[in-house]
Parts: structure tokens; C-alpha cells; sequence
């Protein structure tokens, strides 16, 4: 039997840690007929990352999520007529349809075979379209802090929500709603007004001044471009999703302020999925749970492909 060479034997061992390695990306990129920002870093596996909104942007993913990077490139991307994405867009082209090309487009720009998803709250419609839609490039797919799949939780989320209205939230609410700065349509009065809002969905109020905004000028021209967005007047993916086979990892906050029911069901709707609650965090489990997150994450992306069934963490 032949006797390697320390040399030949270090070289194996070199080639077999080596992660895929790709250039990091920090502008404006030609995505699907409009130029989309796109913000890329890491190395290894790419996990495209969806933020939700609508008309948010990926700047409240940081830093919480860049410990993924060790382990994955990280592709963020703010949606057409959102954050640092162009504002010059035709109304028609404002859809769910164009939306969730966008992300086959930028699947297709990284040359990803099974792109790996990790959607937060809205964006999580995004995710499930492009799951349905162009099943044969998914690889596994994690939907956080999901929107449910169809309208019928509406009420009870909205009973929820009116529950946590206190007199001293309705206050500062009515103090931003009444001030110069908003009358004035002045970015950060708005930015004031989501951040309020945001904090009925936190467990730990402490955790509040982690959660980054950075709503740029643009913001009021992307919201009001958001004005003619449509397919999502009516719609119940439950029963599509159920064609999915890919490895879906469903995850909820327990001071959250949506429907328990709807995340379990969109957990075993799926054909492989797993449902996981945090319980120390509410609409942002990567931010009040940072560790516990990226932990669950980088568990469920490093395992081995294969059929899971219906399960809870």
C-alpha cells in the first residue's frame, strides 16, 4: 500500500475544508429589468435572505444575522421600490409575480443550482410563491415570524393587536401622529411610528433600540409606489405548499403578536416540516434570541437532506 507524503496529505486535508468562495457585494445590481440593491458577504452555502414589510428594507437583519456568515454567503437584497433599490418603477410592475422573479433573478445572477431561503414576516409570501412556483431551484427553506399563508387569521390577529394597544402606546402614538415632524412628512417621524408599532411585537422592550430602520429619503416615494402592489387581494397557498418537498423550518416567537394556529399549520402543510417557538422573543427572534437563532439556522442548513415529516423542536 502506498504511503502518502505529508505534503499530498495536507493538501487533502486543505481541499476538504475549503468553503465556496465568492466575491462580496455592496451596490446596486441589474436584477429582472430594474436595479435591485444587493448586500453579499460570507462564505460557503448562499442563504438568500427575504425581509418583510412590505417596504422595509434588509438593514434590520444587521448586525444579527452576520455570525451566519462563518458558515453561509449571505445574499440581503431590498424588494423593487424599497431601501436603496431603485424607486423607478412602473406601477405595473409593482406585483407578487414580478416580485418572486426577482428572486429567480437573483438566483440566476449567483449561478445557485438549489437556492437556500430564509424569509422574515411578509417576505415569507415571497419565499412560499417562489417555493411553489419554481420548486425544481429550492433548496431548504426557513420561513420566520411568517405572515399566514391565507386571510383567514386576520380577525384574530387583529383582535390580538387591539389587545396590545395600552393608554401609553396610544398616547405616543397619537403624539408622532399629531407632530410637525410627520405633518411635515419628515422620514424620521415615520421611522418613529414603525419602531413604536414594532414594540407590541417585542418581549423585552430593551431590545427595541437593536432594531434598525435606516428608512432612507426614498422611503415615502417606495411607499407610495407600494400603493398599486397586487395578487395578494385574496389568496390560500395552504394547499400548494403541500406539493413542497424540500426541508421547511417554520419559526415563531411566543410574544409575537400573530396566530399560533396559522404557524402550525403552515408547519404541517408542508411535506417536510418542522416547527420551532422561541420563547423569550416576540416578531424578532434574531435580534431578542440572536444565539438560539443563528444556532437553529446553521442546525437545519448543515443537515443532511431528507424526509423529516411533521415535527416540533
Amino acid at each position: 500500500m502506498k504511503t502518502l507524503s505529508l505534503c499530498a496529505l495536507l493538501m487533502i486535508a486543505t481541499f476538504s475544508c475549503t468553503k465556496e468562495v465568492r466575491n462580496p457585494i455592496d451596490s446596486l445590481l441589474p436584477i429582472n429589468g430594474t436595479d435591485l440593491y444587493v448586500r453579499a458577504f460570507g462564505e460557503g452555502t448562499p442563504l438568500l435572505v427575504i425581509h418583510g414589510g412590505p417596504g422595509l428594507s434588509h438593514d434590520y437583519f444587521l448586525p444579527h444575522l452576520e455570525e451566519l456568515a462563518k458558515t453561509n454567503y449571505l445574499i440581503f437584497y431590498d424588494h423593487r421600490g424599497a431601501g436603496r433599490s431603485s424607486m423607478n418603477q412602473d406601477s405595473t410592475t409593482m406585483n407578487l409575480s414580478t416580485f418572486v422573479e426577482d428572486i429567480e433573478s437573483i438566483r440566476k445572477h449567483f449561478n445557485i443550482e438549489h437556492i437556500d431561503i430564509l424569509a422574515h414576516s411578509w417576505g415569507a409570501l415571497l419565499a412560499v410563491n417562489y417555493a411553489v412556483s419554481h420548486s425544481e431551484h429550492l433548496g431548504k427553506l426557513i420561513l420566520s415570524n411568517p405572515s399566514p399563508l391565507n386571510q383567514q387569521y386576520n380577525a384574530q390577529i387583529g383582535a390580538l393587536q387591539a389587545a396590545a394597544f395600552t393608554d401609553t402606546y396610544t398616547q405616543k402614538r397619537n403624539n408622532i401622529l399629531n407632530s410637525e415632524a410627520f405633518k411635515n412628512r419628515d422620514i424620521a417621524a415615520f421611522e418613529d411610528l414603525f419602531k413604536l408599532n414594532f414594540s407590541l411585537t417585542f418581549k423585552d422592550l430593551t431590545n427595541l433600540e437593536k432594531l434598525n430602520l435606516n428608512f432612507l429619503d426614498t422611503f415615502l416615494t417606495g411607499n407610495q409606489l407600494l400603493q398599486s402592489f397586487s395578487g395578494l387581494e385574496s389568496y390560500d397557498y395552504y394547499e400548494d405548499v403541500g406539493k413542497i418537498s424540500s426541508p421547511v423550518l417554520v419559526m415563531r416567537g411566543a410574544f409575537d403578536l400573530s396566530s399560533p394556529n396559522a404557524d402550525q399549520r403552515t408547519s404541517v402543510s408542508f411535506q417536510n416540516g418542522i416547527l420551532f417557538e422561541f420563547h423569550h422573543s416576540g416578531h424578532f427572534p434574531f435580534i431578542e434570541e440572536q444565539e438560539l437563532f443563528v444556532e437553529k439556522v446553521h442546525a437545519f442548513l448543515s443537515r443532511t437532506p431528507k424526509s423529516t415529516g411533521h415535527s416540533h423542536d
